[in-house]
């Protein structure tokens, strides 16, 4: 459980029932972190922004860098789940989110719905692997299909650097 910052309601901004991960003892020597695979069952993301502005995902940055570094090579979840409190969007939303073992192009897939500005919203789409964002030179596929009151947008492209969007 990581829990709400001061100001915000008490609960936990995220939580997971389980998580694992294999580890590379070798790579410390050279002061590297290497996961080759990260699992979780089962996490729950809480996003909230009270009306003045605060939030629960916004941290202070450190400006001491590490000297150790962090490799992971592959992330997979199942039954995730994101929910989107937002009073200066007028937000209330859940995504259920996948990881997508099966699929040779997609590695997530997610189901939306609630609300936004008063209107209800419901979607689903895919999206590439997680870690697939880290690679800047492969394009990183996306696909939505989303509503709004009476607005639909419907996406499917890819993203080059997504990382680093203009």
């Amino acid at each position: 459980h990581v829990g709400n910052p001061a100001g915000m309601p008490a609960g936990d901004t995220a939580s997971v029932r389980q998580f694992s991960f294999s580890l590379d003892p070798l790579a410390l020597l050279n002061k590297r972190i290497a996961i080759p695979l990260l699992q979780f069952q089962a996490p729950s993301v809480h996003l909230q922004r009270n009306a003045d502005g605060k939030n629960n995902w916004t941290f202070k940055k450190e400006d001491k860098r590490s000297p150790w570094e962090l490799d992971i090579e592959r992330v997979v979840f199942t039954e995730g789940v994101v929910f989107v409190k937002d009073a200066i969007k007028k937000a209330d939303m859940r995504a259920d989110v996948e990881t997508l073992d099966d699929d040779p192009t997609y590695g997530v897939g997610w189901k939306l719905g609630g609300t936004y500005n008063g209107a209800p919203i419901t979607g689903s789409g895919k999206a590439g692997a997680v870690l697939s964002l880290k690679q800047q030179t492969t394009p990183y596929p996306l696909k939505a299909d989303v509503r709004m009151g009476g607005t639909r947008i419907a996406v499917e492209g890819t993203l080059t650097k997504p990382t680093e969007l203009a």
